[in-house]
C-alpha cells in the first residue's frame, strides 16, 4: 500500500514539472520552418579512421593522392617525456609535435595505408658522421646522443641522428590498452633483473609481444622501406639467442634475411706506422660525393670502383689510404691536415668534407613487410607507411589487420635524434567506413 502511495506522488510531481514547463514557454514564438541543427560529435582525440577505398596512387608523399582528402584526420600531440632511466631523453625534454594522421584500406588489394604529417623545419638525414680531430690526429664520429658538460651540465654539442619515426601496435602484451607503448619502451625493465641503462624494450611477461615499425628517414628512404621489428620479454622467441639487454628485435631474427638492411661503415685499424695505438675509420668512402652521397653509403656502390673507395690503412696523422677493393693496391691517400673541410665545426656545425657513418642496404624477408614512403617539403615530414593486411608472419610478430577489428598502438616522432622521441600513446585504429573514389 505504501509503495503504491509513493509512485502516486512520484508521478503527480514529474506532471506538475511538465506543465510548469509547459506553461513558461508559452510565450515564445516558434519558427516551424527552422530545421534543427544536426548533432555533430567533437573529434575523437584517440581514435584512427580507416576508409575502405583504393588510392589511385597510394605511394606518392609528394603529390597526395586525392582519395587521403576523403578520409579522417586525427591530430595528435607527441610530447618527449623524461623517462627512467634518468636523463634518457635530456636534451629533447618538453618538445612537442602535432601529427596529423589518415588511414586508408584497399580491401581488394589486401593492403593498409598510414599517411602521417607533421612540422620538422629541417630534413634530418645526418647520422654521426666522421670528422677528423687535428689535436689526437684521429678520426672520430659525432656523437648521436647530445653531449653535456659533466660539471655544469650545460649542452655543448646537438645530437646528430637522421630523423625518425616508430609505430608500436599491441599483439599480446597485456599491459598495453592501459599503459599503450609505455608497457614495453623506456620503461627500465628486464625481465633477468638487469637494467642496462639504456632504455631498451621489453614487454612484462613471457610470450607477450608488441609489433614494432621503426622508419629511418635517411636509410629507408633509398629503398622505400620501414624496418619491420617486435618487442618481447627477451626470452618468448625461437631461432635466437635470449637478450639479457634488449627484448627488441628484427623481424625473423636469427635469420639470414634478419642481417640484411643498414650498417655501420666502419673498421678498426692500427695505425701504419704506429702499431700499438688503433683507430676508427670508414670502411667506404667517395672520392667526390653528390647529392645524397654524403650521408650514407649505397652498398651497391661498393661496387661501383669508379666511385667508391675501401680504406685500407691510416698512418699517425691521419692519412687515409685507398683502394678499390679490401686488400688491394694503394690508389691514393687522403691527408685532411691543413684543410678545414675535415675539422668539426663551432656550434655543432659538422665537418663540410665529413665521411658517412652508414652503409645502406635493402631489408630482405619479414623485416622488409612495411613499405615507407617520403617528402620532407622544407617544413614538414610526409610520410606514407604501407603493409598488408595480413602478412606471411607465423611467428607472431606482425599485428594483423584482417580481421577489421580495433588496434592500439602508439607513435613515436624522432627529430635529429637517437632514442629521445617524442611520445604519443593510447591510440585506436578503428575500421570505420568506406570511401568512395568519386
Amino acid at each position: 500500500m505504501e509503495n503504491k502511495k509513493n509512485k502516486f506522488l512520484f508521478g503527480a510531481l514529474v506532471m506538475a514539472s511538465v506543465l510548469s514547463f509547459s506553461c513558461k514557454q508559452n510565450d515564445q514564438i516558434v519558427d516551424q520552418n527552422v530545421t534543427p541543427a544536426p548533432e555533430v560529435p567533437a573529434p575523437s582525440t584517440n581514435e584512427l579512421f580507416t576508409y575502405f577505398g583504393a588510392p589511385s596512387d597510394p605511394t606518392n608523399a609528394q603529390s597526395l593522392d586525392a582519395m587521403w582528402a576523403k578520409a579522417e584526420k586525427l591530430t595528435v600531440s607527441a610530447t618527449v617525456p623524461n623517462p627512467a632511466p634518468p636523463k634518457l631523453f635530456q636534451g629533447y625534454w618538453g618538445n612537442t609535435y602535432a601529427v596529423d594522421m589518415r588511414s586508408i584500406t584497399d580491401t581488394v588489394a589486401g593492403k593498409i595505408y598510414f599517411l602521417i604529417e607533421y612540422n620538422d623545419a629541417t630534413k634530418g638525414y645526418d647520422q654521426a658522421p666522421y670528422y677528423f680531430n687535428p689535436t689526437t690526429h684521429l678520426w672520430a664520429k659525432e656523437s648521436n646522443s647530445p653531449v653535456f658538460d659533466t660539471t655544469s651540465g650545460v649542452m655543448t654539442r646537438l645530437g646528430i641522428n637522421e630523423d625518425k619515426f616508430g609505430v608500436l601496435w599491441n599483439i599480446s602484451c597485456a599491459g598495453f590498452a592501459a599503459q599503450s607503448c609505455y608497457g614495453s619502451c623506456h620503461t627500465y625493465y628486464s625481465n633477468a633483473g638487469i637494467n642496462s641503462g639504456t632504455g631498451n624494450h621489453w614487454t612484462a611477461n613471457y610470450l607477450e609481444k608488441v609489433d614494432q615499425w621503426h622508419f629511418y628517414m635517411m636509410r629507408g628512404a633509398n629503398y622505400n622501406q620501414c624496418s619491420d621489428e617486435f618487442q618481447d620479454d627477451g626470452y618468448s622467441g625461437t631461432g635466437y639467442t635470449p637478450s639479457l639487454t634488449n627484448g627488441r628485435h628484427v623481424d625473423q631474427i636469427g635469420t639470414t634475411a634478419a642481417t640484411k638492411g643498414p650498417a655501420n661503415n666502419q673498421q678498426t685499424l692500427k695505425l701504419s706506422n704506429k702499431l700499438t695505438v688503433s683507430t676508427t675509420v670508414p670502411l667506404w668512402i667517395y672520392l667526390n660525393p653528390t647529392g645524397n652521397q654524403k650521408y650514407y653509403i649505397l652498398d651497391k656502390d661498393t661496387l661501383n670502383t669508379a666511385i667508391c673507395k675501401f680504406i685500407l690503412s691510416v698512418d699517425s696523422m691521419g692519412v687515409l689510404s685507398y683502394g678499390s677493393v679490401r686488400g688491394g693496391a694503394v690508389e691514393g691517400t687522403i691527408d685532411p691536415n691543413g684543410d678545414a673541410g675535415f675539422l668539426q665545426g663551432a656550434n655543432s656545425a659538422l665537418a663540410a668534407k665529413g665521411f658517412p657513418s652508414i652503409l645502406v642496404a635493402p631489408y630482405e624477408g619479414g623485416r622488409a613487410d612495411v613499405g615507407a614512403n617520403t617528402y620532407h617539403d622544407g617544413s614538414k615530414w610526409h610520410i606514407i607507411l604501407s603493409r598488408n593486411l595480413k602478412t606471411a608472419d607465423v611467428s607472431k610478430q606482425d599485428v594483423d589487420f584482417s580481421d577489421r577489428q580495433d588496434k592500439l598502438f602508439g607513435i613515436g616522432v624522432f627529430n635529429n635524434a637517437n632514442n629521445q622521441h617524442a611520445i604519443c600513446p593510447g591510440l585506436v585504429l578503428k575500421f570505420k567506413k568506406e570511401a568512395t573514389t568519386n
